[in-house]
């Protein structure tokens, strides 16, 4: 027999609309922290769910447009997995348009009652709008609960699919997620305990005979505007035979035992040079033609040396002073993107008519107004007598230092605007105006500020 929802699942959801701090401390509590599967109801407005659906086809349309699936974009037909040459011919031609909604585009697109599903990771990447307005919900969490370390990231589900061609599943250990439903039909997800679910079926994975194993689910059915939360330690799949969009928000804790590797994947991808990392060079083999081994080798490590970025952490430190370096910048750059797992695309690599769009015909003039984009902040650290690094929504940025640079990132933390003639007359004199303008425009570009033109 199944299980009933969850006793306490409207309680959140009819006393705390907005996502404040108490919004989250009850969540905290009927969750257990993050422990337990919870269905809270109607706490999306109707603005808010047709905003996020026009979010959703904004970023179909940015990876239609991109051909890009490096981030794990996947469609299903049925429960098979289409290959990128069939996107190619059969989706990514089907824009959405302006007026439509996500049902009107499918019916354009998938023939009458075909079941389909488009998994969309990182999504986050390719609607900053989508991830600025989720980030202000969760920011008063992140205050009480902190950053995972893992990040968090956004999927889109999108389709009709029946049950989830994944199988029924468990997520990877930490991994929780939090599903912002917008319909337009209900979807009911399925949970299982681990050691239930791996006794009954002898750990079978993604396993697709899912009807046998219902009787034994706890059942958690959830419509438009409902959230539906989940730990990492459950077996589960979902199934919605209408169409339906969901937005899930995964809140990524990284164990202990991934820590380290973790950390040498972002020391590789933080002290290479871009330009050395496409290179496809070899490291000279090393000779053993005499007795002192340490000679041997060192023509080689030279070599290794001479790729690493000048003003880069020093090679020669010990293994844990660099280590203490990456996990100390990545903790800060992940920090300036609010804990987003990918940084936004770049304004020099928005589309706009006709390609990509110009950072040369962008200028700053003294009637400008800038602003930070609530809630991010600018990070900063000194990181020498004479260099300074920037945190700009998970770009690191290592420039000269200058005591100006620390006042022209408190004052836009601030998060007021303010004209970029009178941020400039607060600064030293001294300091070069082509300085101070460089600096606006390189955190313009990496979405750290807005920029609103005055009047001419």
């Amino acid at each position: 027999m199944l299980k009933p929802l969850y006793e306490k699942e409207d309680s959140l959801g009819t006393v705390h609309k907005n996502w404040d701090s108490e919004w989250w401390k009850k969540f905290l509590e009927l969750s257990e922290d993050f422990t337990k599967t919870l269905v809270i109801r109607n706490v999306l407005t109707d603005a808010e769910v047709n905003q996020f659906n026009r979010w959703t086809l904004n970023a179909l349309r940015e990876v239609f447009l991109r051909q890009n699936t490096n981030y794990d974009f996947r469609l299903y037909i049925g429960s098979i997995s289409q290959s990128f040459q069939y996107l190619k011919e059969n989706l990514f031609i089907h824009l959405p348009k302006e007026d439509d909604t996500p049902h009107s585009w499918a019916e354009r697109v998938f023939c009458n009652d075909e079941k389909f599903a488009i998994i969309m990771n990182s999504s986050e990447k390719f609607s900053d709008e989508m991830a600025t307005k989720i980030s202000e919900y969760y920011a008063p969490l992140i205050e009480i609960a902190g950053i995972p370390l893992r990040g968090i990231n956004i999927t889109i589900f999108i389709g009709n699919y029946g049950f989830t061609p994944l199988g029924i599943h468990k997520d990877h250990p930490g991994e929780h997620v939090m599903h912002l439903h917008l319909g337009p039909a209900n979807k009911i997800m399925y949970n299982w305990d681990l050691d239930e679910y791996e006794k009954m079926t002898n750990n079978v994975q993604n396993n697709k005979n899912v009807t046998p194993l219902l009787a034994f689910a706890d059942k958690y059915e959830f419509g438009t505007k409902d959230i539906y939360y989940m730990p990492w330690n459950k077996y589960h799949i979902g199934n919605t035979e209408e169409m339906s969009v969901g937005i899930s928000i995964w809140f990524n804790h990284l164990p202990y035992r991934k820590l380290l590797p973790h950390m040498l994947r972002s020391f590789r991808r933080q002290i290479f040079s871009e330009s050395n990392q496409s290179k496809i060079e070899f490291i000279s083999p090393f000779l053993i033609n005499n007795d002192d081994a340490s000679n041997n080798s060192r023509k080689q490590f030279e070599q290794m040396i001479a790729l690493f970025d000048e003003g880069m952490i020093n090679p020669y430190n010990s293994f844990g002073t660099i280590i203490r370096e990456v996990y100390e910048d990545y903790c800060i750059s992940l920090s300036s993107n609010q804990g987003w797992n990918t940084v936004p695309i770049s304004r020099d690599k928005d589309l706009v008519e006709g390609g990509q769009a110009n950072m040369e015909d962008v200028h700053f003039s003294d009637d400008d107004e800038i602003c930070a984009i609530k809630p991010f902040k600018i990070k900063y650290k000194k990181t020498g007598q004479n260099t300074i690094s920037l945190f700009i929504r998970g770009n690191k940025i290592d420039l000269k230092f200058h005591p100006e640079i620390i006042k022209v990132i408190e004052t836009i933390n601030l998060s007021e605007p303010i004209s970029v003639g009178e941020l400039l007359e607060r600064l030293n004199q001294s300091w070069p105006r082509e300085v101070g303008v460089y600096i606006l425009k390189m955190m313009y570009n990496l979405k750290g500020i807005t920029l609103n033109k005055g009047e001419k």
